[in-house]
């Protein structure tokens, strides 16, 4: 999971990161895209979906869902990504949390995949 923001022509930038490389460090009410990379790591062809948490949701604004979204099919080795606009509307900090699941799998052994990032958002 990584943070970008997009210039006038569309080019993706790399949100700052604390010297530590720890954080991400957006500011606040400015839209930035989280971007979720997901690569099938087991032997076998899966189809996926990606969870999205925001904490302390709130203070977040965000384009689409967060819940079940589809990844597809994904072979051995192929990766894909999900990119999730968002906005901070307060200054502090802020945890999100990716799972991802593989649909056709019993709930309790669908969870294949799992990230967190954690964010501190200032006013500029």
């Amino acid at each position: 999971m990584t943070l970008v923001r997009y210039d006038e022509e569309g080019n993706a930038q790399p949100v700052p990161v604390d010297p530590a490389g720890s954080k991400f460090l957006p500011t606040a009410n400015e839209f930035v895209d989280l971007r979720t990379s997901i690569t099938n790591l087991s032997p076998s062809e899966l189809i996926l979906t990606l969870n999205l948490t925001l904490e302390p949701s709130d203070h977040v604004v965000y384009q689409g869902e967060l819940l079940d979204i589809p990844v597809g099919r994904l072979a051995k080795g192929e990766s894909h990504e999900v990119e999730t606009p968002v906005a901070f509307v307060a200054c502090g900090r802020f945890d999100f949390a990716a799972e991802v699941r593989a649909v056709a799998r019993p709930r309790e052994s669908s969870l294949v995949g799992h990230g967190k990032m954690r964010i501190a958002v200032s006013e500029s």
